[in-house]
């Protein structure tokens, strides 16, 4: 699995591509249970690279997130949301709790008209320490705290998981 630079401007970070599209579905899903119609657009989007799953060059559009204070409000208070859900969790998170957010996600995506050969459905073991932390640069990110780029030194993820 590759790694994509998750981005506002020419400032973001690395990250392993299945951790940025599990991200997407966890937003999508938030996106769902508290059905902002402002945000449909960027939920369909979110849950599409969410399970396609494209390696190397996830897109999550936060470009257009952080350039609109309203929109980046909506955005945090879904992850703030899905945080939540994950600090519930124990500290390795579940195979069935992965599963159940790709089978919400697929449910949802019908309309895309995805087979399960085009989606990654098998999900990975991983720690609530890696979503947590994902979600601490994603907020830094959007708020302008995260000024780190491309080439920068990839020393922010050290804490949970040693790239």
């Amino acid at each position: 699995m590759g790694s994509s630079f998750v981005f506002v401007g020419d400032h973001g970070f690395w990250s392993r591509d299945w951790i940025y599209a599990d991200w997407l579905l966890l937003l999508a899903r938030e996106a769902d249970a508290q059905d902002p119609s402002s945000l449909a657009t960027l939920r369909d989007e979110w849950r599409l690279w969410g399970l396609v799953r494209p390696t190397g060059c996830v897109p999550g559009s936060f470009d257009e997130v952080a350039a609109d204070p309203e929109l980046c409000e909506q955005v945090l208070l879904l992850a703030d949301s899905a945080c939540a859900w994950l600090e519930r969790l124990p500290a390795d998170i579940p195979k069935p709790e992965l599963r159940s957010l790709f089978e919400h996600s697929v449910a949802q995506a019908q309309h895309l008209e995805l087979t399960s050969t085009e989606t990654g459905l098998e999900p990975y073991s991983a720690s609530t320490a890696l979503y947590l932390n994902f979600f601490g640069l994603l907020r830094g990110l959007l708020t302008g705290r995260v000024l780190t780029r491309a080439s920068s030194p990839i020393t922010y993820w050290r804490a949970c998981w040693p790239i």
